[in-house]
């Protein structure tokens, strides 16, 4: 009887798990969803999205945002963009993408580093 009801309990709780798995979105994902459900038009910068520092800044054909892609999944369409820099501060790109009665800025920063690399982070703001 104790085999029977340790096996259930396994089943049940491997079967809970991948149901986590099936129905969670990404942590970037809920970033997008919180933006675009707030509509504050106040940014929201997560500095953890990529895993290394970049050696390079990648021109403009090459270039790749988390968090446009995301918003292209979701219908949206880039409106405008442009890149600079500041003049003490970051390389900046910026991409506007509406859709509906919904408009996002996704600002994509490279912040230049000791190492002669850069720390990539990326802000999203909706209205």
């Amino acid at each position: 009887m104790k085999n029977i009801i340790l096996i259930l309990f396994l089943v049940l709780s491997v079967s809970c798990q991948q149901d986590k798995i099936v129905h969670s979105q990404s942590f970037e994902e809920d970033v997008v969803d919180f933006a675009i459900k707030q509509k504050n038009n106040r940014p929201i910068e997560v500095k953890d999205l990529y895993e290394s520092l970049a050696d390079k800044i990648p021109d403009d054909s090459d270039e790749k945002s988390v968090f446009v892609r995301i918003l292209k999944k979701k219908g949206f369409k880039i409106t405008d963009w442009g890149r600079g820099n500041f003049t003490h501060g970051p390389r900046v790109i910026i991409y506007d993408l509406a859709k509906e009665n919904c408009e996002c800025t996704v600002a994509k920063y490279y912040y230049s580093t000791q190492e002669s690399a850069y720390l990539r982070t990326e802000a999203i703001s909706c209205k």
